[in-house]
């Protein structure tokens, strides 16, 4: 297999880890309905899903990133975040939701900023969905839209 090179980085700096969830089946319960709301543009063939997540992460691996596969029914939100953050050696660690609107070119760089200038210890973001659904909802009731200290 040929070697490929992918740019793995973000504004900031190398990527080192990511955390991969291979395709299982939950994607047998997308409908046309869920469709936008889950970000797919089609109801994607489970097979064909998960040999392009495999490709992926063998090209992710070739290239030296480190990656946490992660089954189904070991995954939970807070402790995942909270267990592979306890594992890193990063200087910085960041989690986002798969569905934010960023809204900035230079968003990852002004949240993390503050952090590596010693300004603080640690800082959110607003995260909304474009999506006018629940998650919409309770994202702009947990994210300020005003900034603060």
């Amino acid at each position: 297999m040929d070697f490929l090179v992918i740019n793995v980085k973000s504004e900031i700096g190398p990527l080192k880890k990511v955390l991969l969830h291979r395709p299982g089946a939950e994607l047998l319960n997308l409908t046309p309905d869920t469709l936008e709301e889950l970000l797919f543009d089609d109801i994607p063939y489970l097979k064909i899903a998960v040999e392009e997540h495999d490709k992926f992460a063998e090209i992710l691996k070739e290239n030296g990133l480190e990656f946490t596969k992660i089954s189904p029914k070991d995954f939970s939100h807070s402790f995942t975040r909270e267990s592979e953050a306890k594992k890193s050696d990063a200087d910085i660690i960041v989690f986002i939701t798969q569905d934010v609107d960023i809204q900035s070119d230079v968003w990852l760089k002004n949240l993390t900023e503050p952090i590596a200038n010693g300004e603080c210890v640690a800082s959110f973001s607003r995260q909304i969905t474009k999506f006018n659904n629940i998650e919409k909802y309770t994202r702009e009731k947990n994210y300020p839209a005003e900034s603060y200290f």
